[in-house]
């Protein structure tokens, strides 16, 4: 798993390892100094936020916790980034079946 850090120093950074090895000390590449398990914020969890509970997750893609599903807008949009994959379904479907009924079409001409 990926463990994200946060040094007494400001540094972030990120450590990959066992379940199993969670509670080892890891050195902060920036000064040295040794960071526990209270330098470490989870990758999930509930943290409260404005105005209700927010699940909020690590996201490797901005390199911090995004709180809830706004806050990934912003950061995207301050990257100049979009976001794939959250098209309607219906519509994808309607276009699937658009294109299947011309396939038949095109077969049942050639008969």
């Amino acid at each position: 798993m990926i463990y994200p850090y946060r040094c007494d120093c400001g540094k972030e950074f990120e450590v990959i390892k066992s379940s199993k090895k969670i509670d080892d000390i890891e050195v902060c590449p920036e000064c040295g100094h040794n960071c526990t398990k209270a330098n470490r914020y989870l990758s999930r969890g509930y943290f409260y936020g404005a105005s209700d509970w927010d699940n909020a997750a690590y996201n490797p893609a901005f390199g911090k916790v995004i709180r809830n599903k706004l806050h990934a807008k912003q950061e995207a949009k301050a990257r100049g980034m979009i976001e794939v994959g959250n098209e309607d379904m219906n519509k994808y479907h309607a276009e699937l079946d658009k294109d299947n009924e011309k396939k038949r079409q095109a077969r049942w001409d050639k008969v």
